[in-house]
């Protein structure tokens, strides 16, 4: 709704019209508003008795180029601003590059109050647009054109904070044996490129949680880190702390070094349960009528990873987790590790259910450990029966094999009528996209990054 004087096309004189879409979007619930300041002082005060939760950003623009940021019209626009919104916007053209260094100095003036956004339009002022801090303008490849003089990408504002030592380029690895095809790099470094981040992912393949791991987390630059098979319990150690989900599942994932000031606190985490979690509610349907009175759920293997499953589960409100591993004893040490109100039962068999069949199965088993021949294969070792996909409205399968795509278990539930299954390249990504938010603090390009990752995925699976 930007006027015709504040350098839109909003009529000026159209007060009316005006409020009466910023009183919409209060009704909409929208969470900012933009107001200009300068309006009737009756209708602004009546919007602000109504805005609810709405953010009102009160914004100032000057077109010209004959507004200077150290002048009274600026000071003056500011501090009305400063009464009417919660946060501020002034914006002025550039007509040189010191404009924007002028800016900077306008902004120390009032770094101690509300959010100030501080913008310089022009060719001249992008500058302005990479060193403003709170919500600036930006435009993106999918749009026709950008919408003011200037205006950047997000990814071109990274890649010029890294060049100014603003984002210092940060390190990050997968631990683990083995991982040489690992998708982990191509997640992570898909999305710094897109994002404009100036950071590295990649693989720190060793027989143990060595000294060089030790080193590799300790050093200024590291930025995260990875951990899979077999370092899931063997780097907890090393960590300063864990959180409430590493503890209880006492497996960790994802090592994130929390930064305060000069210390660095090194957070053991677990992500695997969230990429499981979600997973799950990506593919379940009505159809499946989940999360009645006795919905239960069924975890394979007894490793790290299943323990992951287990909370993924027990997250999902299943009544029942069944666990079963070809050692018993090993399942029952996992189960009694956690809650007992968790109602985690082993089972010795996988032919029935005491507590009715489950509604989703999460194999935690590598592929070639499996089978599901009608003869048991001795070698593989797990045998996966059609009994586990007796529940009549179907239900989730997850397997977090990955190689190849169509593991013992899928290939069982595929000929199943209402049964989804997904490989472990689901939940890869999924539990992926988590561990970049806690590094980076920034939502990853979920659609893209996939794209280019099970593209890559599918042309290795072919090949094998």
């Amino acid at each position: 709704m930007r006027t015709k004087s504040q350098g839109g096309f909003f009529p000026d004189e159209a007060f009316e019209e005006y409020f009466n879409l910023c009183h919409a979007a209060l009704r909409w619930g929208c969470e900012y508003l933009d107001l200009e300041i300068g309006k009737s002082a009756v209708d602004t005060a009546d919007l602000l008795h109504k805005k609810g939760d709405t953010k009102i950003i009160a914004s100032w623009h000057d077109w010209s180029g004959v507004a200077k940021w150290d002048s009274a019209q600026v000071k003056q626009a500011y501090e009305q601003a400063n009464e009417v919104g919660d946060f501020i916007k002034i914006v002025t053209k550039a007509t040189d590059i010191s404009d924007n260094f002028a800016m900077l100095q306008f902004r120390s003036l009032y770094q101690q109050r509300k959010p100030l956004i501080t913008i310089c339009m022009g060719q001249e002022g992008r500058l302005s647009r990479i060193l403003n801090p709170v919500l600036s303008p930006i435009t993106h490849s999918a749009l026709p054109g950008s919408s003011a003089p200037g205006q950047l990408s997000f990814a071109d504002i990274q890649q010029a904070l890294s060049l100014l030592g603003k984002i210092p380029k940060q390190k990050f690895c997968l631990f683990g044996t083995p991982i040489a095809h690992s998708k982990s790099p191509l997640i992570h470094n898909t999305a710094f490129s897109m994002l404009g981040l100036p950071h590295s992912y990649g693989l720190h393949e060793t027989k143990s949680f060595d000294e060089t791991c030790v080193s590799y987390i300790r050093s200024a630059e590291f930025g995260g880190a990875s951990v899979t098979i077999p370092f899931k319990l063997e780097a907890i150690p090393h960590m300063d702390e864990l959180t409430p989900e590493g503890k209880i599942i006492g497996a960790i994932n994802t090592i994130v070094p929390v930064r305060t000031g000069d210390r660095v606190t090194l957070l053991g985490d677990n992500t695997d349960w969230r990429g499981i979690r979600q997973t799950f509610l990506s593919n379940i349907t009505a159809e499946h009528k989940p999360y009645t009175a006795d919905s239960c759920g069924l975890v394979l293997g007894a490793g790290g990873t299943s323990r992951a499953a287990i909370y993924a589960l027990h997250s999902l409100q299943m009544q029942t987790i069944y666990l079963y591993n070809r050692t018993a004893d090993n399942a029952i040490k996992v189960a009694q590790s956690f809650p007992s109100d968790w109602n985690i039962q082993v089972v010795t068999s996988l032919e029935s259910f005491p507590h009715g069949d489950p509604l989703v199965i999460v194999s935690t088993v590598p592929a070639e450990g499996t089978s599901s021949a009608a003869a048991p294969n001795k070698t593989a070792g797990l045998h996966i029966p059609e009994s586990v996909l007796a529940r009549p409205l179907g239900g989730i399968v997850i397997d977090m094999a990955y190689k190849p795509k169509r593991t013992p278990l899928i290939r069982l539930a595929e000929g199943r009528p209402n049964w989804v299954a997904q490989p472990g390249i689901e939940v890869l990504l999924a539990q992926g996209f988590e561990q970049f938010k806690l590094w980076t603090g920034r939502r990853p390009p979920i659609s893209e990054v996939s794209r280019v990752v099970l593209e890559s995925y599918e042309q290795t699976v072919a090949q094998t």
